[in-house]
């Protein structure tokens, strides 16, 4: 089992299966929640070594999350995970502390 702890914050419960899926197959400790409220709770709370991130999620685009996250957990790496092809989107996320974007197709 490896001993990095990741956060999954994703709305879509087939997309966020997929990911628990793949990460319990590569032997990774994850948590799982779908909102922006539930994500800070769990990083105020818990130690995790990376954040997969929906960019858009209910009420408040994911990315606005960043700043905060970067506040409460510095180390955290961040994986932003979008549908969308935008450059300057991109740009956005990864000026606000993104580590890396990646994008899904047929998201």
């Amino acid at each position: 089992m490896n001993n990095s702890k990741i956060l999954i914050v994703e709305d879509n419960p087939a997309n966020a299966q997929l990911i628990m899926d793949l990460l319990q197959l590569w032997g990774y400790a994850y948590k799982d929640v779908n909102t922006v409220s539930a994500a800070i709770e769990s990083l105020a709370s818990e130690h995790f070594d990376l954040l997969l991130l929906d960019m858009l999620l209910p009420g408040r685009p994911g990315y606005e999350l960043i700043p905060k996250i970067k506040k409460l957990s510095p180390n955290i790496c961040i994986v932003v995970m979008t549908g969308q092809d935008d450059p300057a989107l991109e740009r956005k996320v990864r000026d606000l502390g993104s580590d890396k974007i990646g994008e899904f197709s047929g998201k």
